[in-house]
């Protein structure tokens, strides 16, 4: 999980019908010792990239969709990347404010962390009418805005069975 040549552990945490979560346990070669890194904890239905040195991580549920990209960066594991649709009426009140017809549209969102003040920025923030997102769901390339997460060999490349954790085998798409 480190991609250090060293054995790291992964212990079930929790399991539901919509993820499953581990504890991580970590070597330390200083120490000969492994050592919990709480922040896996929130990574769910995890999956390794080995070919970019990186953890993907999703989640579904009802109607919401949440992709990370997690790195071991200084002895931790931390979020770099991710990108998440939602229904938009699933705001909040402030940000629904300014969105006439709320309740027809999904929000999709990406954000990058930013390496110096450590703070994930907001890279691309947009809407699509619900309806054309659910009609097109096995074809979301086909969307103009979505194009770049679902292509092939795009950065996020979401169709890639890279993103199905081999510990959680129903995730949907």
């Amino acid at each position: 999980m480190t991609f250090d040549d060293n054995v790291d552990l992964l212990i079930p945490y929790q399991s539901s019908v919509h993820y499953v979560t581990f504890y991580a346990y970590i070597w330390d070669e200083p120490t000969k010792q492994f050592i919990k890194d709480s922040g896996f904890e929130d990574v769910w239905n995890p999956s390794v990239d080995s070919e970019e040195k990186r953890i993907l991580a999703c989640d579904f549920s009802n109607q919401m969709a949440s992709y990370i990209m997690v790195s071991y960066i200084d002895n931790r594991f931390i979020i770099t990347n991710t990108f998440g649709y939602r229904p938009a009426y699933f705001l909040s009140s402030e940000k629904l404010q300014n969105i006439p017809n709320a309740n027809n549209l999904m929000n999709f969102d990406e954000t990058k962390r930013d390496n110096d003040s450590g703070i994930h920025v907001t890279i691309n923030d947009f809407y699509i009418l619900s309806e054309d997102f659910e009609t097109q769901s096995s074809e979301r390339n086909d969307i103009p805005e979505l194009i770049q997460y679902y292509e092939s060999d795009s950065f996020w490349d979401l169709y890639n069975p890279k993103w199905r954790s081999p510990f959680y085998k129903e995730l949907r798409h």
